[in-house]
């Protein structure tokens, strides 16, 4: 996949240098589904109980997150809670509270899917393979690939290693010079994908099956990203899945036999998917890869009853 199909509207350092925290997801939500302005107020920052910067980057992680999207154009001041946004964070949702470790990843996927609003971050988990990675010497590669992207208006230096900080602090298992408070209030650092490299400028990745990361979720993420980036295919192969820009190898640092495990467990017993061997080669199959994803989702939380009125088949969730 192309860089610029995953992200045709790029935004740098909107996270204000701000992680994630549990509850801005759920706090954003409420707030853009009682007031679809409810960023663009003056009196935002007193509404959410937050500082004027921390609104902003709350707007900005509900986006990215694909919870809130615009009404308008990218920049149009008027938001609305998308579909996947309902069915998580409804007050009787799958997981407002993001007390389910299944959801961390959910999340995270929802952060990578095309189309992707972090391209530092995206270029992080697509284009740094190596066991160990050297922070400033991938900062300069991100640096002199995104002036060479002619599409993108090409941000500064600085914005660029605000998003590869905020990256670290964010998945990193490092408290560093944060307060214990928000040490333990970042959401996704409890993933462990991220761990301590060889030294102190240099981090790696976990790769392979982690902790939280369940059958159903993999499933969700492989469907939906066939649903974002395939039209009429009624199937796509895991070897895709795992090596492809944009994919759920990358995003999930799994392998091709790690997806295939996973896949297997989750299609078992699914009625719109399935793991079959086409010309040698695993494919994940599928009817319908919306459709096919709505069920492993509500398998994932096994609420069937709540997801059906809230979604339409009809519409991607995005």
């Amino acid at each position: 996949m192309l860089i610029t199909d995953a992200i045709p509207a790029p935004t740098f350092a909107n996270h204000e240098t701000f992680h994630l925290r549990y509850t801005w997801l759920k706090k954003s939500y409420d707030a853009v589904k009682e007031d679809s302005k409810a960023f663009a107020r003056e009196e935002a920052a007193i509404d959410l109980g937050v500082g004027k910067n921390m609104a902003k980057s709350m707007r900005s992680w509900a986006l990215a997150s694909k919870v809130l999207e615009p009404v308008g154009k990218s920049r149009d001041p008027t938001l609305r809670p998308t579909e996947i946004g309902r069915i998580i964070f409804e007050d009787k949702g799958f997981d407002p509270d993001l007390e389910d470790k299944q959801s961390l990843w959910l999340i995270h996927w929802l952060l990578l899917a095309p189309p992707c609003r972090i391209p530092v971050w995206w270029m992080i988990l697509n284009d740094f393979p190596a066991t160990n990675v050297s922070i400033p010497e991938m900062t300069e590669s991100i640096n002199n690939r995104i002036i060479n992207i002619p599409e993108w208006k090409t941000p500064t230096p600085k914005s660029i290693k605000k998003d590869v900080d905020v990256f670290l602090h964010t998945y990193l298992t490092r408290q560093g010079k944060m307060s214990i408070e928000d040490y333990l209030d970042c959401p996704l650092r409890h993933m462990r994908l991220v761990d301590h490299g060889n030294d102190k400028d240099s981090f790696r990745f976990v790769f392979g099956i982690k902790e939280g990361i369940t059958p159903e979720i993999v499933a969700f993420a492989c469907l939906d990203f066939a649903a974002r980036t395939e039209t009429t295919a009624s199937g796509i192969s895991v070897a895709r899945l795992a090596a492809e820009a944009g994919g759920v190898g990358n995003a999930f640092k799994m392998t091709e036999r790690d997806i295939s495990e996973m896949l297997r467990k989750a299609c078992r017993s699914a009625k719109s998917s399935k793991i079959e061997d086409v010309n040698g080669a695993q494919h994940l199959t599928f009817e319908d890869p919306r459709e096919a994803s709505q069920e492993m989702l509500e398998r994932a939380y096994g609420a069937k009853k709540l997801l059906a009125p809230v979604i339409k088949r009809t519409r991607r969730l995005s």
